[in-house]
């Protein structure tokens, strides 16, 4: 009888065989951020795998001082695209801005979609991710602890139709911009920061978020009137565009919005919903309360809800950084994919459509 294993090929030799293959050694996996902000969001793809690594550092980038053995934090997108030495071992996770959408929105903004080692949002930013329209009202459950029950799709969608002009405007400008194609680079007509300051300079409430919303569009239209008639043209292909080539509605556009100005549109209902519950359970508590006992009664509502802020508005942007939630869907399988993609043979980059 033959005793060489090449000559044997059933199931249970062939798993005896794995007590003589050679051990890989888990490695560590250093995942570097824009910011501490981002941690949290990242933490949630990480923890997902965290059993391939023997560890898994998320920081943000610190560099040595020059002459000194102190190091500094150096924060940001332009900084982080700067690391050399990427590799399975050693990776960058950013937000994905414009640069899918803006050819040559920055010097780097090819590498996006085709280095395997810089790891991306699928939406603008990691705010964009954390305010899906499933997800919004467990920011305000997370703070007052009910159930919410306010439909975020609905107000987002309102949100993302009346922005939806002066966003086509910003990204056939931002074409234009790169291209050498305005007429005054020095002072260009639109920008992120100027759209955010308009949408964020109307104030929104709870009880009137649709009115606020039609003001911030008649605020953009009074703004960029002139421009949207000068690029008609060009904002209806963006808007073809983003249709067929990136399965993007106007419903969705708020997807493509700055985050923190989508952040700053939407926590005003959030923090109006909660200050609503909020004051329904303190008037309950005064109907059910002594005169004399009413201050310490509500005192001791507000220490049981076991905040780390003083107000329902930084509650919730508390919430909303440090304990972010997500929804498990496609966009999140395909971010998922670009980090299981961090052990495969080059050339095998996770695809990203969109």
């Amino acid at each position: 009888m033959s005793t060489r294993l090449e000559d044997s090929n059933t199931s249970q030799l062939i798993e005896l065989t794995r007590h003589f293959r050679p051990r890989v050694a888990k490695r560590d996996l250093l995942v570097l951020v824009e910011s501490d902000d981002d941690k949290p969001f990242w933490n949630i793809f990480f923890g997902k795998v965290k059993e391939r690594y023997a560890r898994i550092t998320i920081t943000t980038l610190k560099v040595r001082v020059e002459d000194s053995d102190e190091e500094k934090e150096e924060k940001g997108k332009d900084a982080l695209m700067k690391v050399g030495g990427l590799g399975p071992s050693k990776v960058i996770a950013v937000d994905r801005d414009y640069d899918t959408l803006v050819p040559g929105y920055h010097v780097y903004s090819n590498r996006i979609d085709t280095d395997k080692y810089v790891l991306h949002t699928r939406f603008y930013s990691i705010e964009n991710h954390k305010l899906q329209p499933g997800i919004a009202c467990r920011y305000v459950e997370d703070v007052m602890h009910v159930p919410c029950t306010f439909n975020f799709k609905e107000a987002l969608e309102l949100f993302s139709q009346k922005i939806a002009d002066a966003l086509l405007l910003l990204l056939v400008y931002e074409r234009r911009r790169v291209s050498g194609n305005i007429p005054d680079p020095q002072h260009p007509e639109i920008t992120i920061r100027g759209l955010r300051g308009i949408i964020t300079g109307i104030p929104v409430k709870l009880n009137t978020y649709r009115n606020d919303f039609e003001s911030v569009r008649q605020e953009l239209d009074r703004k960029y009137g002139s421009l949207y008639a000068r690029y008609r043209v060009e904002m209806e292909a963006m808007r073809i565009e983003l249709r067929d080539n990136h399965g993007k509605q106007e419903a969705d556009y708020w997807k493509l919005l700055q985050g923190h100005t989508l952040f700053a549109s939407i926590a005003p209902i959030m923090e109006g919903i909660a200050c609503q519950i909020k004051r329904q359970n303190e008037d309950v508590i005064r109907s059910a309360s002594q005169p004399e006992d009413i201050a310490k009664a509500i005192s001791d509502y507000h220490q049981s809800m076991g905040w780390h802020e003083k107000t329902v508005c930084n509650e919730i942007a508390y919430c909303f950084e440090k304990t972010p939630h997500l929804a498990e869907d496609d966009d999140f399988n395909v971010i998922m994919a670009q980090i299981d993609a961090i052990d495969e043979p080059l050339g095998c980059v996770a695809q990203c459509p969109g």
